[in-house]
């Protein structure tokens, strides 16, 4: 969250959103704290009205049925690439344009990232390097009961599409 509100900072925007439920998963928590992080490290406004939940909380599925913010900020981060091609659709649905009027961002870069319209700007998780730490971190563990657990943080590529532009 924290590199994606930066990347996002650097290229301009300075009114950013968060898609996604924080009591979810820690992954999404995560993010929005790392986003929060970032916007505060900048010394930039957060508003409550730009924090979209756009799935039902009970059954996890994604809609169309919310309230989009007035103001808009000019850019949003989702916390995986289903949550943003969610929000393109309901942008869309409204008359805003990607990226003309919102930028969008998101996480995973999965083969919907390069089937949106346009195709989403993603940051790229690498599945196997998650899969190896965990293999590793759990050896460990096994091998060595008294070990305490520790957080893991693996690093993550910007791959930038065409749903983002730069604010001059």
């Amino acid at each position: 969250g924290y590199c994606a509100a930066n990347s996002l900072i650097e290229r301009g925007h300075r009114s950013i959103g968060f898609v996604g439920d924080i009591r979810e998963t820690a992954s999404i928590m995560d993010r929005y704290y790392g986003y929060r992080k970032a916007m505060e490290s900048n010394r930039l406004p957060v508003s409550e009205s730009w924090h979209l939940v756009n799935n039902d909380p009970r059954t996890g599925v994604y809609t169309l049925d919310y309230a989009l913010p007035d103001p808009m900020p000019t850019a949003f981060i989702c916390h995986c690439d289903m949550a943003a091609y969610f929000l393109i659709q309901s942008l869309g649905k409204e008359g805003f344009s990607i990226p003309g009027d919102v930028s969008v961002v998101s996480f995973d870069n999965t083969d919907l990232s390069r089937g949106t319209t346009p195709p989403l700007s993603t940051f790229d998780i690498d599945r196997k390097e998650i899969a190896d730490k965990a293999f590793d971190r759990m050896m460990l563990r096994v091998d060595n009961a008294e070990t305490i657990p520790q957080r893991v943080y693996i690093s993550n590529r910007f791959i930038e599409r065409e749903s983002v532009r730069r604010i001059p």
